[in-house]
């Protein structure tokens, strides 16, 4: 049986000399709920438990008999990003969540890239994609201007197709690539859905495409070098994104924003980066908002909710970009 002490997460907001004195220790120690609002410091409390369960594999057997969550394997959970980083408003959507949300890994199996290694001009050719630079907009066909045709080692699993595809890395441009053309992409994470229904594809496509999905990107990621967010593959199973049966019978009303140009989160979002964030109401563009308001519907979120998280969005992209500037 698990010791199920309480860890408390705590992110001081001022520098650690003006907030080091004893009645602060002694709040702190005394918290026992989530604490964002005091000027000195945000806590958040989590049982052990909580935390191994979050972070531990499980595979379907395991799931439905008693767990001895010490003795499975831990693949990790950024706890860093949640619950030091993580704005009140994930915390709730998490709440408001429970029995909407699944872990990408629940409904996809997710495989690595395809290596420099296995791309060479003496391999059979085949349509592949060598560069994400260029690419803007989610829907990829097979004769997009960006596909080539290039060698591909045929062995292993470099020639698997998935569904969709992911960077490795985000700045401030969020998109998840629809593979509609069923062709190859270099240094991309494949995505095969479990589930194979067209609509059930594209539902997924706009889930991982839709506003709330960058506030799960920017708390389960990991900042790197020069402001990057990285999301390796453990991270991509484990990321949250509302289930996309929920907005599958409405999916068609929004999927035109499959063929337009995605811009910086910003833009997307009618944010000035250069001023602050909360001053500003938010202005999403026309289809992002539609989008939006189906997967903000399905969460029952109020309308101060959806402003929140527009809010928090703007704020984690660019705090994490003016930091790695100022560095």
């Amino acid at each position: 049986k698990v010791d199920n002490f309480t860890l408390k997460f705590v992110a001081f907001k001022k520098p650690f000399e003006d907030v080091l004195n004893a009645e602060i220790v002694k709040k702190i120690e005394r918290a026992d709920k989530p604490i964002f609002d005091d000027e000195d410091f945000r806590l958040y409390p989590k049982r052990k438990e909580e935390l191994l369960a979050e972070g531990v594999e499980m595979s379907e057997k395991s799931e439905l008999i008693e767990l001895d969550l010490e003795h499975l394997p831990y693949i990790g959970n950024k706890w860093g990003g949640k619950y030091l980083r993580a704005p009140e408003i994930y915390f709730k959507i998490l709440e408001k969540g429970k029995g909407k949300l699944v872990r990408l890994g629940d409904i996809a199996e997710v495989a690595g890239y395809i290596h420099d290694n296995n791309v060479k001009p003496d391999f059979p050719k085949t349509k592949i994609i060598l560069s994400s630079q260029s690419i803007t907009k989610i829907y990829i066909s097979s004769d997009d201007p960006n596909v080539v045709l290039y060698g591909v080692n045929p062995k292993g699993n470099s020639r698997l197709i998935p569904d969709l595809v992911v960077g490795r890395t985000f700045n401030e441009r969020f998109i998840v690539y629809y593979n509609a053309g069923k062709v190859l992409f270099k240094r991309f994470y494949k995505i095969i859905l479990k589930e194979k229904r067209e609509s059930f594809i594209q539902s997924t496509v706009l889930t991982l495409n839709s506003s709330l999905q960058v506030l799960f990107w920017e708390t389960g990621g990991i900042i790197e070098g020069l402001g990057a967010l990285n999301i390796y593959e453990r991270e991509l199973k484990q990321i949250f994104l509302i289930d996309p049966c929920l907005i599958e019978a409405k999916y068609n009303k929004v999927k035109n924003i499959f063929y337009r140009e995605i811009y910086s989160i910003f833009t997307e979002l009618g944010f000035d980066p250069t001023k602050p964030i909360r001053k500003q109401e938010p202005n999403p563009l026309p289809d992002r908002k539609a989008l939006d308001d189906i997967i903000f519907d399905a969460l029952g979120l109020t309308e101060e909710e959806r402003k929140e998280v527009y809010w928090a969005v703007a704020e984690l992209v660019k705090n994490r970009l003016e930091k790695a500037r100022s560095v």
